[in-house]
């Protein structure tokens, strides 16, 4: 036989030994072999695009439930925390309830929960517990706790209950010594409705700060009620205060051109 032939006869050979031995099946193609569909229910990345998809037409409700049932399946809390705040943000409150056990079970420290667990609270019509939880926030974070707080009220739907939570947790000796704290407290409770609230902050703040800020937040509160003449003269010391700052001195060219006094 040919060189050539032989080495062909001989690979063959192997070939033949490498075959099915007798008796054994043969593996059925790849084609015909059958592939297992994960069902849709246990489908992580499915359930994240049909929530992402949820929130671009602007259902909220289904995205808070598709957002839940993902965070539900996933270790990540990140993906428990998208499902809480949709919930909230949807007003779904079982919804959140759920997420956010979830969210509290993977990330125990973050101070988002604590602010979720305020914003179910004060949608329950819990005052004390909202009024707890509010507490623990402004204890744990200070000036970044506040505008927590800030948020959770501005997202209650009934106003009266927040200002009166508002008016229990931002009190003296709990605000800061951050101005912006007790300005921005102060400012949240005209939001809410409470001026009383409002003027009471606003006058604390001026006693320790005497900021021209502080001035020129006074003056807003006394142009609200239609005093222009302590309105004109608290923003005229909040300029002696800080004469330099421009959004000051437009504040005050506003003011007094109200006042019919353009040459001013």
């Amino acid at each position: 036989m040919p060189r050539g032939l032989a080495l062909v006869a001989f690979a063959l050979a192997l070939l033949g030994a490498c075959a099915t031995p007798p008796g054994a099946r043969a593996p059925r193609p790849l084609a015909a072999q059958s592939v297992r569909p994960v069902p849709v229910a246990q489908d992580l990345p499915l359930m994240l695009i049909g929530a992402e998809f949820a929130l671009q037409k602007g259902d909220l409700v289904e995205a808070a439930g598709r957002y839940t049932d993902a965070a539900l399946l996933s270790a990540d809390p990140a993906i428990a925390e998208q499902a809480t705040r949709t919930a909230l943000a949807a007003r779904q409150w079982p919804l959140a309830q759920r997420s956010l056990a979830r969210w509290q079970q993977l990330a125990p420290d973050a101070s988002g929960i604590v602010q979720a667990r305020a914003w179910i609270a004060l949608a329950e019509g819990d005052e004390a517990r909202a009024r707890a939880e509010l507490v623990t926030l402004t204890d744990v974070a200070s000036t970044p706790g506040w505008r927590l707080v800030a948020q959770v009220l501005l997202g209650a739907g009934d106003k009266a209950l927040a200002a009166r939570v508002l008016a229990a947790v931002a009190t003296p000796e709990r605000l800061d010594a951050n101005e912006s704290s007790w300005l921005a407290m102060s400012q949240l409770a005209v939001r809410l409705g409470d001026s009383v609230l409002a003027e009471r902050l606003s006058a604390a703040a001026l006693t320790r700060f005497r900021s021209g800020d502080g001035y020129a937040w006074s003056a807003q509160l006394a142009l609200d009620r239609g005093d222009k003449a302590l309105a004109r003269r608290q923003y005229a010391e909040a300029l002696r205060r800080d004469p330099s700052s421009l959004r000051l001195r437009t504040g005050y060219a506003a003011l007094l051109d109200d006042a019919g006094d353009a040459a001013g």
